[in-house]
């Protein structure tokens, strides 16, 4: 392209990708011709930036968690909804005017004496919607193998995490860096911070056949009470190790190439036993089987 004195011009380059991830997109040298173009003159341009493509995301049919926020609940809980009162008289969600049919032991008599009317106490709903979930994959392969398995795992992972939060569920992702040799946590909460997740996410490191954990997961009880755990390989003692007091429900989804690598029997057999509802995704068939997670389990 050509350019006048003390002007600007721009090249739009259109640049495509087979994976998603993200891509470092570099300009390493600039030519700069004559009038003429006979001769030019040669400048190194030390200039990047990094360019993330997105995974595609896939549509869920239905809810995996099982809804509890909304439940008649007595007991006391540390976490809260923010935008509705419940019933927990250990917190005060906030307060009101006497209206018909009010409790007695809702009355706050000092404001009462203060306003000289009767004010009320809203409690507050104890949130137990909470829920962590747990990304745990093994990369076999190199190459084009390996780009295809991470494509499908962050596509499926990210399917998932949209489909929870568009049921109202805001949740916590997590996943083991192998390379940074610690645990990567994500807090969705709305879209902003699910496209933050996103970003980070393919970045990950996820480990091995020869690599594991160094550590295990340090979770506290409040943390969730739903947990869904995502992975390629399913063994016991991890469905053993996650499973923790006051958990509600273990959701299991195991992601493969059905065909070739199906569930072990005997995995099977633990999980029916366990009443642990297990999905599947095939990973030759995304699309269909992200859309019945919620609604088939085996």
């Amino acid at each position: 392209m050509s350019v006048d004195k003390h002007s600007l011009a721009y090249a739009v380059l259109r640049l495509k990708s087979e994976h998603c991830g993200n891509i470092k997109i570099a300009v390493y040298r600039i030519k700069c011709y004559d009038l003429l173009s006979l001769g030019y003159i040669s400048r190194k341009w030390p200039s990047w930036q990094i360019i993330s493509v997105m995974p595609t995301l896939h549509p869920m049919a239905g809810d995996l968690i099982r809804r509890t926020a909304d439940m008649e609940m007595d007991d006391e809980s540390v976490h809260y909804l923010e935008h509705k009162p419940g019933n927990d008289p250990s917190e005060i969600f906030g307060v009101r005017d006497y209206k018909e049919g009010d409790r007695p032991n809702q009355i706050h008599w000092k404001l009462s004496r203060k306003n000289q009317k009767l004010i009320m106490k809203e409690y507050s709903q104890p949130l137990r919607d909470r829920s962590l979930f747990f990304l745990d994959f093994k990369v076999e392969g190199e190459g084009e193998k390996k780009l295809y398995q991470l494509d499908c795992y962050i596509e499926a992972a990210m399917s998932v995490s949209e489909g929870i939060l568009k049921n109202g569920h805001q949740h916590r992702i997590i996943w083991y860096d192998w390379k940074e040799k610690k645990y990567v946590e994500k807090d969705i909460i709305d879209s902003d911070s699910s496209n933050e997740a996103q970003t980070a996410l393919l970045s990950a490191a996820f480990y091995n056949t020869a690599e594991e954990e160094k550590k295990q997961y340090e979770g506290k009880e409040e943390d969730g009470s739903n947990i869904i755990y995502l992975t390629n390989e399913l063994s016991e003692d991890k469905i053993i190790r996650l499973q923790k007091p006051g958990m509600l429900q273990l959701h299991v989804i195991y992601i493969n190439d059905l065909q070739k690598m199906p569930l072990k029997a005997r995995t099977e057999d633990f999980l029916r036993k366990s009443m642990i509802s297990c999905y599947r995704i095939d990973i030759k068939n995304m699309k269909e089987s992200i859309f019945k997670l919620g609604v088939v389990n085996y």
